[in-house]
């Protein structure tokens, strides 16, 4: 997978599973790469897959998984598809709640998938949230 940040809305997510097609990104003419909008969760541990209006793309195998964080609203809840079984219960795995990022690098190295770990800022009133990373 390639460096550019790409979204898919839930439903692009669903019914695209065999597909690599690229959505929602684009660029400035000093091409800086221009992030859709987002809100960020208010009721952050009661989200579910449904209420996610769009994902970023952290990797993504056509036809085998895909993984991917909450963009809008924008928390820490983070999915892995497995794209042969999404028609099942079993097509989801949610990460979600204090500790879901570990547990999902975790998983993805399990499935052989090493996820870059950055650093993000936090808004002073959101610390709460992340306070099981100290």
């Amino acid at each position: 997978m390639n460096n550019k940040t790409i979204f898919k809305t839930t439903d692009e997510i669903l019914q695209s599973h065999w597909n690599d097609q690229e959505f929602r990104v684009s660029t400035t003419p000093n091409n800086l790469t221009v992030l859709p909008d987002r809100q960020h969760g208010l009721h952050m541990y009661d989200l579910t897959v449904e209420d996610i209006r769009l994902w970023e793309t952290l990797y993504y195998e056509g036809g085998s998984i895909g993984i991917y964080a909450a963009w809008d609203p924008y928390s820490e809840f983070f999915i892995i598809t497995y794209n042969l079984f999404l028609d099942s219960p079993a097509g989801i795995e949610v990460f979600s709640g204090p500790g879901a990022i570990r547990r999902l690098y975790l998983k993805a190295k399990e499935l052989g998938v090493d996820l870059e770990v950055g650093e993000i800022w936090v808004e002073p009133e959101n610390v709460k949230y992340y306070d099981h990373f100290n």
